[in-house]
This record gives structure tokens, C-alpha cells and sequence, in this order.
């Protein structure tokens, strides 16, 4: 059975909070350490920067595997 725009969208919505929160404790984990570890031995420019790349890693990777097997299911259906 085809999924209604509707309800597709109300998946997407879904994945996409759960991604985010997911998200968001991961960084907030990874930030502490990184920023313990900052005053511990890195320099905080260091710290920041690695801190970024982080984020837009964890970020990125779970949308783009949900847009995939979003893909992969619409168009299976």
C-alpha cells in the first residue's frame, strides 16, 4: 500500500526528532569531554574546532542514512 503524503510526512517528522535528539545527547556528551579534555591538554581553539567537526559529522551521517532508506522504502512501495 502507497504511503499518503500525510503520513510520510508524519514519519519523516518522527525520524527526524528522534535523529535529533539523538543528536543533541551525543554532542552534549562529546562536548564535556572534549571541553575537559580542553583544559586538561588541548588548547581551546583546538577544542572547538574538533568539537564542530563533530557535530556536523553526527549530523550528517544519520540524515543521509534516513533519507536513504526513506528513499529506498517510497520507492519500493
Amino acid at each position: 500500500k502507497l504511503l499518503t503524503t500525510r503520513e510520510w510526512t508524519l514519519s519523516l517528522s518522527k525520524a527526524v526528532t528522534l535523529i535529533l535528539t539523538q543528536a543533541l545527547t551525543c554532542c552534549l556528551t562529546n562536548a564535556l569531554t572534549i571541553l575537559l579534555m580542553a583544559t586538561l591538554t588541548l588548547s581551546l581553539t583546538k577544542a572547538f574546532t574538533l568539537l564542530l567537526t563533530q557535530v556536523i559529522t553526527l549530523l550528517l551521517s544519520p540524515v543521509l542514512t534516513l533519507l536513504l532508506t526513506q528513499e529506498l522504502t517510497f520507492s519500493l512501495r
